[in-house]
């Protein structure tokens, strides 16, 4: 029986060391033309800490994905020789184990 007891303080103590994550996926497209952005920068600041910021390069298809402590986080979203979209989230504030998909877009100014 203490074998049982130690067996699930041992993986007691294991979860409570896990940090719950959330998820931030999406893409980068050009305003005009619609078409996917590979090669956009991601840019996400959290509050306080600088472990919280991260920058994230989108893929071939414009497509970014990160893990993410749940909070509050500032986006910002570039390209050489392009501009963030009006319309584009500044802010997001991410669940514990939300799954949250943004679609940001860059103009030609």
């Amino acid at each position: 029986m203490s074998l049982k007891i130690l067996s699930a303080t041992i993986v007691g103590l294991a979860l409570t060391g896990c940090a719950a994550k959330a998820t931030l996926h999406g893409n980068v497209t050009h305003e005009r033309t619609l078409g996917l952005l590979p090669d956009a920068r991601v840019v996400i600041t959290g509050p306080g800490e600088s472990s919280d910021a991260q920058t994230l390069e989108t893929n071939y298809a414009g497509r970014f994905s990160t893990k993410l402590k749940p909070g509050k986080y500032r986006l910002n979203v570039e390209r050489e020789g392009l501009l963030p979209c009006a319309g584009n989230p500044e802010d997001v504030e991410l669940a514990e184990g939300e799954v949250r998909e943004l679609r940001l877009c860059l103009s030609d100014g």
